[in-house]
């Protein structure tokens, strides 16, 4: 009877850990795959007013996201689906992130991204 109660007590626990993961799980963190159109829409507002460092437009309706950033050794490169993208230094925006994330616009089989705002330092 031990046994039984035992593994039953290690099955309900095992449970709550998968479902609490799941709920707990924060949506910004999810939406930083660097996938195309990735959390586009929660900042939609905000990237639709972005202009490049041309004049032009950074928003393009699905291809600006939340996004993985590092500030490496030879400049910013960002994490687009599933590989590191150099992000050119004239693309970088000179203002701050609107959610403390850093964010990019790079439409579908473009080589590099037109816009980057770089997020808050994280440790």
């Amino acid at each position: 009877m031990d046994m039984v109660s035992d593994r039953s007590i290690a099955m309900l626990f095992a449970a709550t850990l998968i479902i609490t993961a799941g709920v707990a799980a924060p949506g910004p963190a999810r939406a930083q795959s660097g996938g195309h159109g990735d959390g586009h829409a929660e900042m939609h507002h905000v990237y639709k007013e972005w202009i490049d460092n041309r004049g032009f437009g950074c928003c393009d309706n699905q291809d600006c996201r939340p996004v993985r950033a590092d500030p490496g050794p030879l400049g910013w490169r960002v994490w687009i689906d599933g590989r590191w993208v150099a992000v050119p230094p004239d693309t970088v925006l000179g203002i701050s992130s609107p959610d403390g994330r850093s964010h990019v616009c790079m439409s579908p089989g473009a080589q590099e991204p037109r816009c980057f705002v770089p997020g808050e330092p994280r440790s």
